[in-house]
This record gives structure tokens, C-alpha cells and sequence, in this order.
């Protein structure tokens, strides 16, 4: 893992943990376990995360990584969650429902011959698209290839498999990360 610290402005993690509705126990556990007091620190100020780590942070609060990198902390439109018992009173939403806001759907008008073309019906076609779409992100560097997997909606394995059937290399690292980490083990 690369140990090349992230300058991030430590006000930028808190909003982006916050905003994606997570406690500092919660963001810890779901951020591979890492320790409450850590996350805390990072977000204190007094230390930073890796790039690598911060990349994961992006992931798991489904954030661009370049969030993170803003002059100040984002001002989006406050979601208000109506859903409540008689007399409950919240402020925070769970992050099942900030995730679920997040999720956006994407519709393309296709003449009907692209169908035949390809030889698929239209929702094997749309599951095509979706899985090229993915390869070719990962391929980029773009995802990760579990975000990747997630995107194509394939188990991580189906993922793999269809990345060797496209000849796409399932290890993307460059070569300042390679040394990074040469470096970094030495």
C-alpha cells in the first residue's frame, strides 16, 4: 500500500463521512477495520491518510476522489426524510437512504436495428453496455475493480473472468506506485 500521505483538509473528510451518514464507528469498521482513533486523527487534522487510503475512503463513502480535494466543503441541497413515527424526531439519515439517494438511473434511445447488430435483446444489450462501461473505467484506473464489479453488477470473479475473456490485465498499477511501494518496503 502506498505511503505517500493524502493533503486533504481534514473538514473535507468529516463532511465527506457525515454526509455519506456514517458515525466515526461505523466509517471505521465499513473502512477495513480501521481504528475509530484513526479516523478520528485524520479528521482532526493531526494526521493524514495515504493516497492509497483515501482512495478507499472515496469508495466506502461513494465520493470522487476528487471530493476531496475541494478549497471548502461542499453546499448540496439538504434530502429530507419525511419517513417517521408519530412524535420521532431525526436530524440524520441512515446510510441505506444516502446511498439509495445517490443511486441514479441513465436512459439511451437506441434505434432498434443497434439490437440486431449485436445480437442481443435489449436488456442483454443494456447489461453489454454496462459491463463494457465498467472494463473499460477499470482499465483506465478510473474504479477499482470492486467498484468495477459493482458497476457491472457481476461478483468480483464473474469480473475477473470477463476481463481475461477481454484480454484486459486484472492487476492495474502504474509504475510510481510500483516503486512507492518498493520503496516504501525497503
Amino acid at each position: 500500500m502506498s505511503s505517500v500521505k493524502a493533503k486533504v483538509k481534514p473538514e473535507l473528510l468529516r463532511w465527506a463521512r457525515e454526509s455519506a451518514g456514517y458515525s466515526v464507528t461505523e466509517a471505521a469498521r465499513k473502512l477495513s477495520k480501521l481504528a475509530p482513533e484513526r479516523l478520528e486523527q485524520w479528521e482532526s487534522g493531526e494526521d493524514q491518510p495515504t493516497i492509497a487510503q483515501l482512495r478507499h475512503m472515496a469508495r466506502v463513502y461513494r465520493r470522487p476522489l476528487s471530493v476531496f480535494y475541494l478549497p471548502e466543503v461542499p453546499m448540496f441541497p439538504v434530502m429530507h426524510d419525511f419517513r417517521r413515527l408519530p412524535g420521532e424526531v431525526s436530524d440524520q439519515y441512515s446510510s441505506a437512504l444516502v446511498s439509495e439517494a445517490m443511486t441514479t438511473t441513465i436512459t439511451f434511445d437506441f434505434d432498434a436495428s443497434a439490437f440486431g447488430a449485436f445480437r442481443l435483446s435489449p436488456g442483454e444489450f443494456a447489461q453489454e453496455m454496462r459491463i463494457a462501461a465498467a472494463v473499460q473505467w477499470y482499465a483506465q484506473g478510473i474504479v477499482s475493480q470492486g467498484k468495477a464489479a459493482e458497476l457491472a453488477e457481476l461478483t468480483r470473479a464473474e469480473f475477473l473472468e470477463e476481463l481475461h475473456r477481454r484480454k484486459v490485465p486484472a492487476c492495474q498499477v502504474t509504475a510510481d506506485e510500483l516503486a512507492n511501494e518498493i520503496h516504501g518496503a525497503i
